[in-house]
């Protein structure tokens, strides 16, 4: 009888075991990599046919930028670049937001940290970033990232 026990009590800690360090394979989010090169106002992933498959929920954008190269007569002053997350069908809009670029070495880019857009995602494959500054300041961007939830 003690050898049925220690048996049972046995599978009952493997099979906990197996459940607890499967979790995180279970739930593990949806994540996909995005990157650009700005050479003049905007990005658009619908053009240039960058999509992302993401799952229900919140949506984040996690990245870094720097200018690799400035026209002639650039402006000094770099101006924001703005990520914006859309659906592909729909057009519609999940959110955006604006990160100064302040960094012009790719040593040391402007970093993004996980930033949340404002409206939740239904999941699946139809998202794509554009990226855009409000007007051409002559400075050209490369940038890349993870979108992910």
């Amino acid at each position: 009888m003690r050898k049925v026990s220690r048996k049972v009590c046995t599978g009952v800690l493997i099979l906990l075991f197996v459940s607890i360090f499967s979790l995180p394979l279970i739930v593990k989010a949806a994540s996909t990599g995005y990157s650009f090169t700005m050479d003049k106002r905007v990005v658009d992933g619908s053009v240039t046919g960058k999509y992302h498959k993401l799952s229900k929920g919140n949506a984040y954008l996690t990245g870094s930028q720097y200018i690799y190269s400035a026209d002639k007569g650039y402006s000094k002053k770099a101006n924001a670049i703005g990520y914006e997350l859309r659906n592909k069908t729909t057009r519609n809009s999940f959110g955006s937001f604006s990160k100064a670029l302040s960094s012009r070495s790719s040593t040391y880019p402007t970093k993004i940290s996980k930033t949340r857009f404002s409206k939740t995602v239904g999941g699946g494959t139809q998202y794509y970033l554009i990226m855009w500054k409000n007007d051409d300041d002559g400075n050209n961007v490369k940038g890349s990232g993870t979108v992910s939830n």
